[in-house]
């Protein structure tokens, strides 16, 4: 295995910090498998590994793994390392046969590059790398012998958990996907990788070809239905008639079809069901703010931004535990204030969601946001490009008590220099909620995009 470099020689050189311990059994030595053991026997004549690299002296009440040469500060052994020695500053972690990928904030590469756009970079470089099928073997037997370096966390920082099952077929197929998914201009959310990965722990996904197209079927309790319109150019009437083919009982359906994609379907056979609608506003408005239309959201904004001088920054992957924490205080506010159980049942599975495509968010290819008043994270948001000229915002939460902050976050989210080839903004749909319908069109969307599915008739 060979995972792409991530810090250059000449900056481990200068600091001079790796392959040096405090103690001579470091639970920071690296571990080693049976294959990487043999390796460095034969480079290492004389020197006996039990499953980790060993120390010996290196002065000063000090100790340095055996590979190195404490004169130059190189490895003997470099280009025959292991895996873990390849991955550093990154930690690959072991807990209850998981995996998860951790930073060590001792690097200084960590410390200049977390807080920079060049960090997401890095992560999905290893993510890819990690996920390729060819390293599954390994990474499964890691996950039974490696250290739980989560018990150093003033040290370390969460980056990823290593995704197993479902996850993975997400991520081994991800080129794949993406190509479907692109081959005709989404105009709706659900038309993405984005949500059906981030609905993968509520269904079981599988995929099938037919006549140019590609079908997402999603099964949960034994019902089946088309999780979005045939992926292709076109869609093929053949594949609708092998969609229905396959798909038994009332449940049977096409999801998340749009107005424009209806013409596909033969009305005399399949029967449109309108869902709702999608909101769709003017980037460049919300980002002014300007004129009479928007003088309550300029005030809110204003309000907040004077009164509690916001830090609104990139989201680094560290900030996931806040995300989490600020959810579920935005969670218990909502399911108060709502007597809907169907939309309380829906906030649930959000909390989900949000962790799922939180803790993937460089894979999924999504920008973050985060507002942090006096160092105290209180809002976030997500979002992804949905075609070339319109970017979704997946996910937004802010902390109730703060008046004003949603104004801010969605107004500096869509005037944040990212987002600025894009014409359009999809905030989703209002979940059938007349309250949250209000909100949606007191921003004053340029259009609703509808939605539908599609039925056979009776």
């Amino acid at each position: 295995m060979n995972p792409p470099v991530m810090v250059s020689s000449e900056f481990c050189l200068d600091c001079r910090g790796c392959c040096v311990f405090n103690a001579p059994n470091s639970a920071w030595r690296a571990c080693l498998t049976a294959e990487e053991e043999i390796v460095l026997e034969k480079r290492l004549p004389g020197v006996s590994f039990g499953g980790r690299l060993v120390s010996v002296p290196a002065g000063s009440g000090r100790e340095a793994c055996s590979c190195l040469n404490i004169v130059d500060h190189h490895c003997r052994a470099y280009d025959a390392r292991p895996l873990e020695c390849s991955l550093y500053p990154f930690l690959l972690s072991a807990q209850n046969g998981r995996l998860d990928l951790y930073a060590h904030l001792a690097c200084p590469f960590v410390r200049a590059l977390r807080q920079t756009a060049g960090w997401a970079e890095q992560v999905t470089k290893l993510q890819e790398f990690l996920l390729s099928p060819s390293n599954h073997p390994l990474l499964k037997a890691a996950a039974a012998s490696y250290p739980d370096y989560s018990l150093f966390c003033d040290e370390v920082e969460h980056v990823w958990q290593l995704p197993f099952g479902l996850e993975a077929w997400f991520f081994e197929r991800k080129s794949e996907l993406e190509s479907w998914y692109k081959s005709r201009k989404a105009v709706l959310s659900a038309n993405s990788l984005v949500s059906a990965f981030a609905w993968s722990d509520a269904f079981d996904f599988d995929i099938e070809e037919c006549d140019g197209n590609v079908l997402v079927f999603a099964r949960q309790r034994g019902a089946e239905f088309l999780y979005c319109p045939p992926l292709g150019p076109v869609i093929s009437p053949r594949a609708v008639e092998r969609a229905f083919a396959r798909m038994k009982g009332g449940a049977a359906r096409i999801e998340a079809v749009a107005e424009a994609d209806l013409a596909c379907f033969d009305s005399a056979r399949y029967r449109a069901v309108e869902q709702g609608a999608e909101y769709y506003y003017e980037r460049a408005r919300i980002a002014a703010l300007a004129g009479n239309g928007y003088r309550s959201k300029r005030s809110d904004y204003n309000a907040f931004h004077k009164r509690h001088r916001p830090l609104f920054r990139r989201f680094v992957p560290g900030d996931a535990p806040a995300c989490a924490e600020l959810f579920d205080r935005w969670l218990d506010k909502r399911r108060a204030s709502y007597e809907d159980d169907i939309y309380r049942a829906m906030l649930v599975e959000n909390r989900v969601v949000h962790r799922r495509m939180i803790a993937h968010a460089a894979w999924l290819g999504l920008s973050g946001r985060v507002v942090e008043v006096a160092g105290r994270m209180v809002g976030y948001t997500f979002g992804y490009p949905l075609n070339p000229e319109t970017f979704c915002v997946a996910l937004e939460v802010t902390a109730p008590e703060f008046k004003g902050l949603a104004a801010y976050i969605f107004r500096e989210f869509c005037a944040d220099t990212e987002l600025a080839p894009y014409k359009y903004i999809n905030a989703m749909d209002d979940f059938g909620m007349p309250g949250v319908a209000k909100a949606k069109r007191s921003w004053r969307p340029a259009f609703l995009e509808k939605v539908y599915a599609v039925c056979l008739k009776p």
